[in-house]
């Protein structure tokens, strides 16, 4: 009866168990509290692989956020949904910079030209050498623009 008790202990406490309660267990049923723990499992590996996953989670979580940050930097009318800012942060958008905070391209007839600070292209414009049917192109944009198609741009290129 004890050498029952004393095994499941043993047992139990290996497993990450409560040795105290396992010993009674093992005690009363003759070993056959022995065969449960074996079959049961072990809480200590459990417990390990819980906390491998919760990390690996955490990890993951991470990289999403960073490149949901990328994303919305990118897309600045994502922005619009969450007012500029993504997991309690502002998120700067090349886009949302002014144009004369920006290095331009500017293109025509197969020929690209850039990069420039605002400075310039603006410049070029009062040189009348680019007009409002001009496409131009800044980091983070999707596509070349003409222009007149970019609100303020002319205003801009005029003062």
């Amino acid at each position: 009866m004890g050498a029952g008790g004393v095994a499941c202990a043993a047992v139990a406490k290996s497993n990450g168990r409560n040795p105290l309660g396992w010993f009674v267990v093992g005690a009363l049923t003759f070993g056959l509290g022995l065969i449960a723990l074996l079959i049961l499992p072990d809480i200590k590996k459990q417990d390990a692989m819980q906390q491998r996953l919760d990390d690996e989670a955490s990890r993951v979580q991470d990289a999403l956020d960073k490149a949901r940050a990328i994303a919305y930097a990118r897309h600045p009318d994502s922005l619009k949904e969450t007012g500029g800012v993504v997991d309690g942060e502002a998120v700067v958008s090349e886009l949302h910079t002014p144009y004369q905070n920006s290095n331009w391209f500017h293109g025509g007839e197969g020929v690209c030209i850039g990069p420039m600070p605002f400075e310039t292209l603006h410049l070029t414009w009062l040189a009348e050498s680019i007009d409002g049917q001009t496409l131009v192109w800044r980091k983070g944009m999707e596509v070349w623009v003409a222009i007149d198609d970019l609100e303020g741009m002319d205003t801009a290129l005029d003062g």
